[in-house]
């Protein structure tokens, strides 16, 4: 019996409602999937697991996809065959992505059948598979996981309280606050931290949209505000030095 196709949404919802992202599975069960959670929560997808054999290759030509997901090798199917599917399907979008995923030793031997517009890797390269999952299938922010201290200030019945927090896994959309003394999801918050080699300080205000999981340290994640100006170049040269 084939698994299910899950459908995800993010922790919070915004008002205004997002294209759900369609991931296709060949070769590849659900459960190890799961580890990509800390990045497809920040979106709304569905992942959909596609039988092997000549019957993947039909669902995929089939199926419109943002990142389609091969381990290699294909029971019943060779993947230039499978590839070759793909790229002639009118269902191909500008946009869709392929990872195809082998052991170490075959990954620059696939490379050229994979060619530019897709990639390959091993399934042991996580963060490889992580920063792809991101950047290529979602379109979200990449994210450094580099830790800093940061001014952390809410407004509470008492007043403004201010503390400080070690925070990290910062991107241009948002940064997560390590500490057990939890602000209430939805709860507002304003930042000022110094970034890592840069003297001159950024300034932000968020929202708190969830708090870790186990798997986490103990904290929660921080949504911020659109904002420009200043601090918004002074985070985005960070992020890509």
């Amino acid at each position: 019996m084939s698994e299910p196709v899950r459908r995800y949404e993010p922790a919070v919802s915004r008002a205004a409602p997002r294209r759900v992202k369609r991931v296709l599975l060949v070769g590849l069960k659900q459960a190890p999937i799961e580890r990509l959670l800390p990045a497809l929560k920040r979106g709304a997808f569905e992942v959909v697991p596609a039988r092997t054999g000549p019957s993947a290759l039909v669902a995929c030509r089939q199926r419109r996809f943002d990142l389609l997901l091969v381990r290699e090798p294909i029971a019943e199917l060779a993947l230039e065959d499978l590839l070759e599917g793909v790229r002639a399907s009118d269902n191909l979008s500008s946009r869709a992505f392929v990872l195809v995923l082998t052991e170490e030793s075959r990954v620059e031997e696939l490379a050229p059948l994979v060619g530019e517009r897709f990639d390959v890797s091993y399934w042991a390269d996580f963060p490889h598979l992580l920063a792809v999952v991101s950047r290529q299938a979602l379109g979200v922010a990449p994210r450094v996981s580099e830790h800093f201290m940061a001014e952390v200030r809410t407004q509470l019945a008492g007043g403004t309280v201010s503390r400080f927090h070690q925070v990290g896994n910062i991107s241009e959309t948002g940064l997560l606050v390590e500490t057990r003394d939890l602000i209430s999801i939805g709860g507002r918050v304003v930042l000022s931290f110094s970034l890592p080699g840069v003297s001159q300080s950024v300034r932000v205000s968020g929202e708190v949209v969830r708090h870790t999981e186990r798997t986490e340290p103990d904290g929660f994640a921080v949504r911020f505000d659109e904002f420009a100006g200043v601090s918004f170049r002074r985070l985005r040269a960070f992020l890509n030095s």
